[in-house]
């Protein structure tokens, strides 16, 4: 079905990825690995949805799955990218808040100076959220280096994104200052 995506006049696209998806999921992790590998973003995008949902049921193990997310991090496409952040921080089941911020949170920083507006906007409000309502103040001071935010934000030029990372910031320094 990928082939008629990219005819005018062709199916749907969703329809035919993830009809694809579908039949290369079942494979396993190389049929994982192959949909990562397909040419059309739409693909390794739905694939990056597909690794989140599936990894707990009878899918691929979670270790695998992550590994995968975080290779679709450094994807061309800012959706892949963006997708990928979001499955990562919060798409992934059984996933505790410690784990979270020592095997996802530094993959994710690097993301807050990415080219695309989208992602930064995005994974800037992603940490924020967890920051404020999920993580502990310990949690936040280890996993967010203040430095890197601050420079991150230093750079930014678009207005929401900005807003966006005067919360993180709060909540970053907050946390530093609740040093027990």
């Amino acid at each position: 079905p990928l082939a008629e995506v990219a005819e005018w006049g062709g199916p749907d696209p969703i329809v035919c990825v993830t009809q694809t998806l579908g039949e290369i999921g079942e494979a396993g992790k190389d049929g994982f690995t192959r949909a990562m590998e397909l040419p059309h973003w739409r693909s390794r995008r739905l694939t990056v949805s597909y690794l989140a949902r599936e990894y707990g049921d009878g899918g691929p193990p979670k270790a695998f799955a992550i590994e995968r997310l975080k290779e679709a991090l450094q994807d061309s496409n800012w959706g892949v990218r963006k997708a990928a952040a979001w499955t990562l921080m919060f798409g992934s089941p059984g996933q505790t808040e410690e784990e979270r911020a020592q095997h996802v949170v530094p993959h994710l920083i690097p993301l807050l100076t990415d080219p695309s507006r989208r992602v930064r906007t995005a994974v800037v409000g992603f940490l924020g959220i967890w920051a404020g309502l999920r993580a502990t103040p310990e949690l936040v001071r280890q996993a967010f280096p203040l430095l890197d935010i601050c420079r991150a934000a230093s750079l930014e030029t678009d207005a929401k994104t900005l807003r966006r990372f005067q919360g993180l910031l709060r909540h970053t320094v907050r946390a530093q200052d609740n040093v027990e």
